[in-house]
């Protein structure tokens, strides 16, 4: 008996690793309510089953044209393959109150595509992409493994809200508008900014790419930090602007309270921001400066930062930082010199970091030892008397 029960045992087991092996079924699953729902009521689907890959099954969801405006609430955690939004004119607002885990995430519409991570709610997607007026709202967290925008006829927009956390391992886009209350990290970005523009009061760090705002008559308004590590940051038609005939009027304001972050790692590798528009470069806040690569740039060496674009365009650099992160560097040894530069009877249009020596402690002992022994020479050699 013992030794029946250990083969039908052996057999159950073995029909359970053959059955698990074999590959799960890709089921279509559309959105049928037309009045919108929640995501977790099996009557919203047309298989009558609610998606979540499981049992056998993955799913590749579609919320189509189903009414002219509807909204879906993922209010519980499902794991799926693939959402795309198929809603053409329509306007389909999706909301995570959950956590939706998606391979990819795509919309194909002309019309306004919302989708909304709510406080506490989480997003995790192998790529996402958006197309024409969609918009993007991180209100909680979301990690995206490629996000890609593209406007036609439309700009759509990425919102990341205070407490909101938005990472990125690639991002590219055109036409768009970019506004972080929260934090924004990007490993890898090559943006192309023709919209809305780009407003920073949180947390925008960006590891490679670079930024291209060329439309007008928008403006990058800094008010929190710019982590870039660009190999350069170009505002307006610049050098590396693949859409030059669009008119560029841009500018840059680093507010009181915002931080514009300096990475040098060598003497062709630092980041330049160069201005290209109708609209000046404005400084109040912080500049950072960060040495990278184990680079230490010989006295005498200068990194032009900031420049106001052609002369031409009139543009200029007004206000100053009003102060420095990272000056001295080399042990204390060398220090950063920062120069607002103009030609004769012209405004500054540059901002240079000069690498020059930390002045000697004994130079300024010295100094001040002749400074007295003036001050007793002028007085006859005699010290004052006191009563």
């Amino acid at each position: 008996m013992s030794r029946r029960c250990y083969r039908l045992g052996s057999l159950f087991f073995g029909f359970q690793l053959f059955v698990s092996l074999l590959p799960a079924d890709d089921v279509p699953v559309s959105w049928i309510n037309p009045n919108g729902g929640n995501w977790s009521i099996a009557s919203n689907w047309s298989t009558g089953v609610v998606p979540n890959n499981g049992g056998g099954n993955t799913y590749d969801v579609t919320l189509g044209p189903v009414a002219s405006r509807y909204n879906v609430l993922v209010d519980t955690s499902p794991t799926i393959n693939s959402l795309s939004i198929q809603t053409e004119q329509f306007i389909t607002q999706v909301e995570v109150a959950g956590t939706l885990t998606t391979g990819t995430l795509s919309t194909a519409t002309s019309r306004v595509t919302g989708l909304t991570v709510d406080p506490g709610a989480t997003l995790n997607a192998s790529s996402l992409n958006f197309f024409s007026e969609g918009s993007l709202a991180i209100n909680g967290t979301a990690n995206v493994g490629t996000l890609g925008l593209t406007g036609c006829g439309g700009c759509p927009s990425v919102s990341v809200g205070s407490g909101g956390l938005l990472n990125v391992g690639s991002f590219g886009a055109t036409g768009l508008g970019i506004g972080v209350a929260g934090t924004m990290n990007v490993a890898n970005s090559n943006l192309t900014i023709l919209g809305d523009g780009v407003g920073i009061g949180g947390s925008l760090t960006v590891g490679t790419g670079n930024l291209l705002p060329v439309n007008s008559p928008n403006t990058l308004i800094n008010a929190g930090a710019i982590n870039a590590s660009f190999s350069g940051i170009t505002v307006g038609n610049g050098s590396g602007c693949v859409f030059p005939h669009f008119p560029p009027c841009w500018g840059l304001a680093v507010g009181p309270d915002g931080t514009y972050d300096e990475v040098i790692g060598g003497p062709s590798s630092f980041g330049t921001l160069t201005g290209g528009g109708s609209l000046p470069i404005s400084l109040a806040g912080t500049l950072a400066i960060t040495l990278a690569n184990s680079y230490i740039p010989p006295v005498g060496q200068t990194f032009t930062i900031l420049n106001s674009g052609p002369p031409q365009t009139g543009q200029s650099i007004t206000g100053t930082f009003s102060s420095i992160e990272g000056q001295t560097f080399n042990n204390g040894t060398e220090m950063w010199d920062v120069k607002y530069v103009s030609q004769p009877f012209e405004p500054v249009s540059e901002v240079e970091l000069v690498a020059v020596a930390t002045p000697e402690p004994s130079f300024l002992v010295l100094a001040g030892l002749g400074l007295l022994g003036i001050i007793w020479a002028c007085r006859g050699g005699k010290p004052a008397l006191r009563t």
